[in-house]
């Protein structure tokens, strides 16, 4: 059972539409061996918008987290994975600079463009189905609530840096002291049938920036199994 606390304020997060796409041309810079990703992070959102419900803080008085559900201690056939543009919209970008901070305590940038080849996204769609496939494989999550329209998951899964570098991107090449990989996923909540008849979007591969000591920051995300993610996105918030 995860803890849950109150989330006081609200700001309006507008939903971001974008089109499927399996292949992309911008000219984003590459990587270099020790990427900083500083260039690529905006220093506008310093303040965290407390709208945003971040996992273990509380949405309703009362609510707790749910029990495992028996009809997803199996998962055969998970929903369809899409693929989105790797250059994300505002909302998505503050989303991830916010996971960020939970997760590792420090900032993220997206992987640059250049590096999502045609076998590098295979590669990535295969992986992804993978962690699907089973409701104890572990993923951060995150929900934005419009003001209308359906709330928005994201979720984030670490990719082992060995199998990120000689596998889905051999190409990438950073720091593994600095940096750690993420895979980032989205769909809507409250999506009845899920399992049959949802869709999961893969919004791209996040290189997050592990803060250092002299920053002071303190990861305050905790990971939670799918079984329990695939609660909300089913039943809602």
């Amino acid at each position: 059972m995860m803890v849950v606390y109150f989330c006081r304020g609200l700001v309006i997060l507008m939903a971001f539409t974008v089109t499927l796409c399996h292949a992309v041309d911008e000219t984003t810079s590459p990587t270099t061996s020790q990427a900083s990703g500083s260039s690529a992070i905006p220093d506008s959102h310093a303040t965290i918008p407390p709208s945003i419900r971040l996992f273990g803080q509380r949405i309703a008085p009362g609510m707790r987290s749910p029990e495992p559900q028996n009809h997803f201690e199996n998962i055969d056939q998970f929903p369809p994975l899409h693929f989105l543009p790797p250059t994300h919209g505002p909302t998505d970008r503050l989303v991830l600079e916010v996971m960020a901070r939970g997760i590792v305590g420090g900032e993220t940038s997206a992987l640059p463009s250049i590096y999502y080849t045609r076998d590098s996204l295979d590669r990535l769609h295969h992986w992804s189905v993978h962690q699907f496939r089973s409701p104890s494989s572990m993923f951060y999550f995150y929900v934005t609530i419009p003001y209308e329209g359906p709330s928005t998951i994201f979720l984030a899964k670490q990719i082992p840096s060995n199998e990120f570098q000689r596998h889905l991107f051999p190409h990438v090449h950073f720091d593994e002291s600095m940096l750690q990989p993420f895979a980032v996923f989205k769909t809507q909540l409250a999506q009845r049938d899920f399992i049959q008849n949802g869709a999961m979007q893969i919004v791209g591969v996040e290189l997050m920036h592990i803060a250092g000591s002299s920053l002071d920051r303190t990861p305050t995300m905790g990971s939670v199994p799918l079984q329990q993610v695939l609660h909300y996105i089913e039943r809602g918030i």
